[in-house]
């Protein structure tokens, strides 16, 4: 079978990173054949990894579009805000889409990409990759047969870590809820799908709180600078730019993401004239909250907890699942499932089992891979429904969108009711 032939538009670290390096290992399979991206050093650089002819190479996503359909798919990969109006032109070009997370910001849009997929006949996935990897299939598996009998609640949570919360939603990309997403569809929309897929039901009630509480100038040392490459802290600050991208000025994550070539004197301009060198306390258009929970009730009488909090020392997930006959805790840092069961001494051998899924090279746990190689199935005829379809992320997203309507307004929201308001136009 030939491989697919794909376009990408945006080429920024999960476009030309998380899915790029999986084409480039799997030409048998996949090629890049176009780029769309608007930063002329991205755009060069990924035709140059991907030896694309230069006449596929845009600036401009209207320039692409007017050849009509040149290849079989396209990744869509830049900023939320932006991922509608892309969407709609890609899928009535009877393209297949491999759209990034969250699907747009706005619920609406999101309701009539989902229509538009449909009436088109194209697949438009969801890159909500953690459904791909070994460890949630695990859980999964555990729940469905009903190892820990009927399950009754659960308590999820997703420490972003200081490092990662400070570079993408303090200085980068999802500072500002207003130009991207709040945080709670941005970051957790993942969460929110693996919550509705172990659930195994539709959520009907969400109440969530949250807030800028640490990232803001009140809660800066009083001789901190504007900028942390003239701030007399930098080399004490956990949060100096100096020692997050200019000390460790190389090719891999964070430094790649703000600089395509990031050398010494690269990553020294970009600090200069981005947010990326300002101080964390100090940006003024950073607005998302730096935690956040949320109270889930569903169908099936199943309730649970969700909390988002930047407040961590490493990047990881962690699930609580409370069972009539047992328990799981599961953490991705120590790659580990535990099981409990209940009315068995402690000391017993079988009240404990410990589960470790085998460790997959990638991102996202392996996840990354599953998805590029679900959507190349998808594409290629090899399978007919994908694991993530926007069908199945609408419900993880409404969810999100339930949630920052609940924390602003301070009230819980009906899923059905809000449904209606969006339909109604009245969100």
């Amino acid at each position: 079978m030939r491989y697919i032939k794909v376009a990408l538009i945006g080429a920024g670290s999960r476009g030309r990173h998380a899915y790029g390096n999986y084409v480039l290992n799997n030409q048998d399979k996949i090629r890049y054949v176009a780029v769309i991206e608007p930063d002329v050093n991205k755009r060069m650089a990924l035709a140059a990894e991907h030896n694309i002819n230069s006449q596929m190479c845009f600036e401009d996503e209207e320039d692409f579009f007017n050849l009509g359909k040149v290849c079989d798919a396209i990744i869509i990969a830049h900023q939320d805000k932006q991922h509608y109006k892309t969407a709609i032109k890609a899928l009535n070009l009877a393209y297949d889409v491999l759209l990034e997370k969250p699907i747009t910001p706005d619920a609406f849009e999101c309701m009539d990409l989902e229509e538009c997929a449909n009436r088109n006949g194209v697949n438009l996935m969801v890159c909500h990759v953690l459904r791909y990897t070994e460890f949630y299939e695990k859980i999964k598996v555990l729940l469905d047969k009903k190892v820990i009998g009927d399950l009754i609640g659960f308590d999820h949570k997703e420490n972003i870590g200081h490092y990662h919360m400070a570079h993408s939603f303090v200085r980068g990309n999802w500072r500002n809820s207003n130009e991207t997403s709040p945080i709670i569809l941005a970051k957790t929309c993942h969460d929110m799908d693996i919550i509705t897929w172990l659930v195994n039901d539709e959520c009907t009630a969400v109440y969530s709180s949250g807030n800028l509480d640490y990232f803001k100038k009140e809660n800066a040392p009083k001789e901190s600078a504007m900028k942390c490459l003239e701030c007399n802290l930098n080399e004490e600050c956990i949060f100096s730019a100096k020692r997050v991208y200019l000390d460790k000025c190389r090719n891999a994550w964070p430094v790649n993401t703000i600089c395509a070539n990031p050398t010494y004197e690269n990553v020294k301009e970009v600090l200069d004239k981005t947010n990326y060198g300002n101080c964390v306390w100090k940006i003024e258009d950073n607005d998302v909250c730096d935690n956040q929970v949320a109270v889930m009730e569903f169908k099936n009488g199943v309730r649970g907890t969700f909390t988002v909090t930047a407040f961590t020392h490493n990047q990881f997930r962690e699930t609580m699942l409370f069972g009539t006959t047992g328990s799981i805790y599961a953490n991705t840092r120590d790659n580990e499932i535990i099981i409990r069961q209940h009315g068995i001494d402690e000391g017993a051998e079988s009240c404990i089992t410990v589960i470790k899924p085998k460790a997959i090279v990638g991102g996202h746990g392996g996840g990354d891979v599953g998805l590029m190689e679900d959507f190349i199935n998808v594409v290629n005829g090899s399978v007919k429904e994908p694991r993530t379809s926007v069908k199945q992320s609408i419900q993880s997203h409404l969810m999100s969108y339930a949630c920052e309507k609940s924390r602003l307004e301070k009230r819980r929201v009906e899923i059905e009711t809000f449904k209606k308001e969006i339909k109604e136009g009245r969100v």
